[in-house]
């Protein structure tokens, strides 16, 4: 049983992303706070004069939240942990991100009714993709205006985001690597204490979830909610009334 679900975390990791697995999460909820409080003090050295040449990005950032946006930019590193990424295609990426952020935030403020009833809709789909889609097309419809950015804008945002989590976290890096003959690129990728944190994690919780396998012989009969199923593992009902569904006998 142990080995059947180590091979179903595998599979799970090979179409998840990195920030969407429980290493990834616990990653994401130890560092997002740093990644705020660079950002916060970045933002008030842009207002006190110290480099006014980014005041477009700090009133971006402004319009986006301090925390969403660094939910966003921690949440990218993360997934750049277990790969490398170019360094131009992850900060548009990123910046795009932010520019959505900031979209959906003025879509429920003009419209809070609509905004919920269609987001809590298309929560039940698993498509990142087709959620953000879907959310697009209702605030055009709606009139609320794209914040218009290109892909410039997007490139300086998110790349002076890329810049402010390396230096809270140490997590991630930059990297220059031969791409052919004459031809260098830049990468960001996790830190080798990132990376080998993120495995030791993922080692630890493939051996907590065991796929329970049907049974040979008859089960044991359920005396309780806790206490019935297998002869040798202790096992749990898929539900009680004052608990979340658990694991199936």
């Amino acid at each position: 049983m142990r080995g059947e679900g180590v091979k179903r975390y595998l599979k799970n990791i090979e179409r998840s992303d990195e920030a969407d697995l429980l290493p990834g999460m616990r990653m994401l909820k130890l560092t997002v706070g740093k990644v705020s409080e660079e950002i916060t003090e970045w933002i008030k050295d842009v207002r006190s004069g110290k480099a006014r040449r980014y005041a477009a990005v700090a009133n971006a950032l402004d319009l986006c939240g301090v925390d969403a946006a660094s939910y966003l930019a921690m949440r990218h590193a993360v997934n750049a942990m277990s790969g490398r990424i170019k360094v131009t295609s992850y900060a548009i990426s990123l910046g795009t991100a932010i520019s959505d952020e900031i979209e959906f935030k003025q879509f429920k403020s003009a419209h809070p009714d609509i905004f919920k009833r269609v987001a809590k809709k298309v929560e039940e789909s698993g498509n990142e993709k087709y959620r953000t889609t879907v959310l697009h097309l209702i605030r055009r419809r709606e009139g609320v205006q794209d914040v218009g950015w290109d892909k410039a804008a997007k490139l300086q945002v998110g790349t002076l985001l890329m810049e402010l989590t390396i230096k809270a976290t140490g997590m991630v890096e930059l990297v220059t690597l031969d791409e052919g003959k004459n031809n260098k690129a830049h990468h960001l990728m996790g830190t080798e204490k990132a990376r080998k944190w993120l495995s030791s994690q993922h080692e630890y919780c493939q051996a907590l979830l065991p796929l329970y396998m049907p049974m040979l012989c008859k089960p044991n009969p359920w005396t309780s909610p806790f206490s019935g199923g297998y002869l040798t593992h202790p096992m749990e009902m898929l539900k009680t009334p004052k608990q979340r569904p658990t694991a199936c006998a």
